[in-house]
């Protein structure tokens, strides 16, 4: 989700882990992070 209006180029993404593997009950926050020459260059993420 857009975590701030004012900053539409920034997304927040959350990302559980499946049942029944070492990752469940885990949460995994990731920004995804748009620059101003999207879509000629890619976005990138911060994990």
């Amino acid at each position: 989700y857009v975590n701030d209006e004012n900053r539409m180029d920034i997304i927040k993404i959350l990302i559980t882990g499946p049942d029944s593997t070492s990752y469940s009950n885990g949460c995994f926050i990731f920004y995804l992070y748009f620059p101003n020459q999207y879509p000629t260059t890619p976005p990138s993420i911060c994990l």
